[in-house]
């Protein structure tokens, strides 16, 4: 069984999109070459090579303050030299985003910055920093995850009153100098009701938008993960449910703007200590998610955690978020996301609809072919699904293919149905030829 399923994911890889296409959202990864300096974890020519040989139209990674900015000119490429490689390798192919964040010794000790001289520290970083990356065209965030404190030293939480203040300070000033680029705002972990059972939705960046802050940038980004959640609060629905939630209150906030959000985080890590997923999951769950985000018109962008594995420890959650492991080499979920990314090529959402046993039914129009995507929103009893006349049918990285009326049992796996089926997946080989 596993050769058979490295023939399939050693041949979709072969045969893998060399350029991004249209897709309706930007379709990106996260990358460490600004984050982990000290020690690094990701390797400058395997990491252009794979965003380049997967065909990623963006990558995720950190400008920190404290490794750029200390007072020597040419800062990022010092001690960020390993990040401007990686800029300079995939410049016209995968458009960067880069978090400017991490506090700095100077100001508070590292911690996150809450004065009125921290503020104006970092947004003197910030503008010096977009002088050096503003030739890559990249997006930018203002600091990332202030909710939970991350980039300190002391890890402890921010709230909403200073990170506005601190985007105000900063913000105004990126777009005066750089006005043709685009900042982010928000890079907000998992904005829990600190009333739990109250379970109210987006508690923190609500106050954050009563303060002003959509009105300093130009798009919202948050991150989206329910990796240790219940069982049956770790599927897309849950998470989907929250993006609903999310843009009532932007609606509500800006009303018939339709305000840019951006899902900068969100992935599927192996399953250990009660927490992440099985394989099965992380292949069925990364397809939906990325079929059922086309449903927001506002969403203009969705990257990965992350690339590659972090580390080899298999007790650590944090080392096995990667589509591919430590060494660059595709993990079985990676062809959930390169499938549902192929599908989505060049589509345009047209319906959603639900049907009996969670059933969850996506429409797409794709250069005139109309193509399903047909799953269980809820793990259960396989429902029974007939192939419609003129129509075959696949389940996401999987082989047997079904033809007109025909009966197939859904799942949590999409099922994709279309007429043009051969024209957006790659051949599958055959038993006997994945066991030669």
């Amino acid at each position: 069984m596993y050769r058979y399923l490295s023939a399939i994911l050693a041949l979709f890889v072969l045969t893998a999109p060399t350029s991004a296409g249209t897709l309706p959202y930007i379709l990106g990864v996260q990358i460490h070459h600004g984050t982990w300096v000290e020690r690094p974890i990701y390797f400058v020519l395997p990491t252009v090579k794979a965003l380049l040989r997967f065909a990623f139209s963006s990558f995720r990674d950190d400008v920190g303050w404290a490794y750029f900015e200390d007072g020597r000119p040419l800062a990022l490429t010092r001690r960020l030299g390993a990040l401007a490689r990686v800029l300079n390798g995939t410049k016209g192919a995968s458009r960067p985003l880069l978090i400017l964040t991490n506090g700095k010794p100077d100001f508070n000790n590292g911690a996150l910055p809450t004065t009125d001289a921290a503020r104006a520290g970092f947004a003197d970083f910030a503008e010096r920093a977009m002088g050096e990356i503003a030739p890559y065209d990249p997006i930018v965030e203002i600091w990332n995850e202030w909710n939970l404190g991350t980039g300190t030293r002391s890890k402890r939480p921010g709230n909403p009153e200073d990170y506005v203040q601190l985007v105000k300070a900063t913000y105004p000033r990126l777009k005066a100098a750089f006005p043709g680029s685009t900042f982010l705002v928000g890079a907000l972990a998992t904005d829990l009701d600190p009333i739990p059972f109250l379970k109210r939705e987006w508690v923190w960046l609500g106050r954050a938008i009563e303060l002003g802050l959509l009105d300093n940038g130009d798009g919202l980004s948050v991150h989206l993960y329910n990796v240790c959640r219940p069982r049956h609060e770790r599927r897309p629905s849950e998470q989907i449910r929250r993006m609903e939630a999310l843009v009532e209150l932007l609606d509500a906030a800006k009303p018939g703007a339709n305000y840019p959000f951006y899902v900068t985080e969100v992935g599927w890590p192996e399953m250990m200590k009660g927490c992440g997923f099985t394989e099965d999951e992380q292949i069925s769950f990364s397809g939906q998610f990325l079929l059922w985000a086309t449903k927001f018109p506002s969403l203009k962008g969705v990257w990965l955690y992350e690339l590659k594995d972090s580390g080899v420890d298999p007790d650590n959650l944090e080392h096995h978020f990667g589509l591919l492991d430590f060494h660059y080499r595709p993990k079985p979920y990676f062809c959930g996301v390169s499938e549902a990314r192929t599908i989505l090529d060049g589509a345009r959402f047209v319906d959603e609809r639900v049907g009996p046993g969670a059933q969850v039914a996506l429409s797409f129009d794709r250069s005139g072919d109309a193509v399903s995507a047909i799953w269980l929103a809820i793990a259960g009893d396989p429902v029974p699904f007939t192939v419609p006349d003129g129509a075959k049918a696949r389940f996401l990285c999987e082989t047997a293919t079904f033809k007109e009326g025909e009966q197939v049992l859904l799942r949590e796996r999409p099922l994709i149905v279309s007429s043009g089926f051969g024209a957006f997946f790659a051949p599958m080989p055959t038993k006997a030829e994945a066991d030669d």
